[in-house]
């Protein structure tokens, strides 16, 4: 397995970008000050934004890593090697996320391990950037785990994988594995955005399937209308179950619901709300059937979580 294999889809990019920021200055190695680039660079990883937090931008972090370093005059390899202080950051970014028990790499374990390395170029940079370490350790230690999920990850998975991840809250992954009986009664094999809906109307301890309940929309009006045949995944199931495209597509969409509400799990709200958000697929179209008014449901499921998060 490649060793970037648990890294989240941010701390990849955050990698890639610690590349591109050592091109630019003609370097052809990647230090701790190009890892510290790549995350400023990135811009929206929890990293990220606890270090805009703490003022850091990323021109100041150019200015700061160029007065040190400067710019090199040597042509970069396509394949640069970690100088031995940023392979160590990356070690110690695996054991930070060992003590918080996550089963994955992100920008918080990068820049937890560039703190806590303490004599590399970056941890300098912010020394120089007048930036409280520890309280900025704190504050990445506090918001751990922003980046559990990811696009990719909800993307991959299947009804047989619901609960063996923290993609999803409790009430999320009660709602799929419903949405994949439902598509099991149903005698098919592809479960789909309408199947999805009548597992969200499922829960009934949800906030999602009691704002559907307030507007009219109950797990029993979505069964009878499922009863009827379904464009979507109409084969007798004989094999596993899995996801539709278009149900997969909700997932993502629901994943940047969940960023967007600074959660982080995907919950049935957010997986509503992604079923909302488009017409034209399965889920939608028994939401229409049923006389529901989307935006509505929408307005009444926003301001809900809005008063949640208060």
């Amino acid at each position: 397995m490649s060793m970037w294999a648990p890294f989240s889809e941010r701390a990849r990019r955050t990698i890639v970008l610690a590349q591109e920021e050592a091109q630019r200055l003609g370097n052809n190695y990647i230090g701790t000050e190009h890892i510290l680039l790549g995350i400023v660079g990135e811009g929206e990883s929890s990293a990220a934004e606890a270090l805009a937090s703490f003022g850091v931008t990323l021109a100041k972090v150019r200015t700061e890593v160029e007065a040190i370093v400067g710019r090199g005059g040597q042509i970069a390899q396509q394949e640069m090697v970690f100088t031995p202080r940023a392979k160590r950051v990356i070690e110690l970014a695996f054991e930070e996320a060992r003590q918080l028990n996550h089963n994955y790499i992100g920008t918080e374990h990068l820049l937890l391990g560039l703190i806590r390395q303490g004599e590399g170029i970056g941890a300098k940079v912010l020394e120089a950037l007048s930036v409280d370490l520890a309280a900025l350790r704190t504050k990445l230690k506090a918001g751990a785990g922003a980046e559990r999920v990811s696009a990719f990850a909800v993307r991959e998975v299947s009804p047989e994988r619901v609960g063996q991840g923290s993609a999803f809250t409790s009430a999320a992954q009660h709602a799929l594995l419903a949405a994949a009986e439902e598509t099991k009664r149903l005698g098919r094999i592809s479960c789909g955005t309408d199947d999805l809906l009548f597992g969200i109307a499922h829960v009934e301890t949800s906030l999602a399937s009691q704002v559907l309940a307030k507007n009219g929309v109950t797990a029993e009006r979505i069964h009878d209308h499922l009863a009827k045949p379904s464009s979507e995944g109409s084969a007798p199931s004989e094999g596993e179950i899995e996801f539709s495209k278009q149900t997969k597509h909700c997932f993502e969409r629901a994943f940047g619901e969940t960023i967007g509400f600074k959660q982080r799990q995907i919950g049935a709200e957010h997986l509503l709300l992604a079923v909302l958000a488009e017409t034209g697929h399965p889920g939608a179209d028994v939401l229409t059937s049923l006389g529901a008014d989307f935006e509505r449901i929408r307005r009444h499921l926003v301001e809900l979580l809005g008063e949640r998060n208060a």
